[in-house]
């Protein structure tokens, strides 16, 4: 774009160069000749672009925001692919928490596991529960409960 300007300030600075020497020229045979020297050299200005080894490159606008579009529409898309697992990630443990609440059941962690289809679908796979030993007692009960309710294979995982 640079050499677009340059070429465009040299040729109208060629054009008011050459109209003020044309004022300057006493009438005659001289002035004939220099007004084909100055004509000469701005049909050459003019040329320069389409003669020159350096042409002035095309630029397609339209494919250069094509891609920067489809850049930045894909990479809003994967942050709203990772915003929307970790919501539903964080909603389903609110959840386990509460049937372990509703139970009486200490817990010292839980795990979510989910994948997405090929559809870009959110698939539960599985749930972990780690609860103390102590609630060994309780285990088949919480995996019942979780299961009925939110329709996910829950694991118990015992531990110290």
């Amino acid at each position: 774009m640079n050499s677009v300007n340059n070429w465009c300030v040299m040729l109208c600075s060629l054009i008011v160069a050459s109209a003020a020497f044309e004022f300057l020229i006493p009438p005659g045979k001289i002035s004939k000749s220099i007004n084909i020297v100055l004509g000469s050299l701005i049909i050459l200005l003019v040329m320069t672009p389409f003669t020159s080894k350096n042409k002035i490159k095309k630029i397609d606008f339209e494919k250069l925001e094509e891609k920067n579009i489809s850049k930045k529409l894909e990479s809003v898309s994967n942050a709203a692919d990772e915003q929307t697992m970790d919501i539903a990630k964080k909603n389903i443990e609110a959840l386990i928490k509460g049937v372990l609440k509703d139970n009486n059941v200490d817990f010292k962690k839980i795990e979510i596991f989910m994948d997405r289809n090929q559809d870009n679908c959110i698939l539960m796979i599985k749930c972990k529960i780690y609860i103390p030993e102590d609630e060994q007692g309780s285990m088949e009960k919480i995996i019942k409960e979780v299961e009925s309710k939110l329709k996910i294979k829950t694991q118990v995982v015992l531990q110290q």
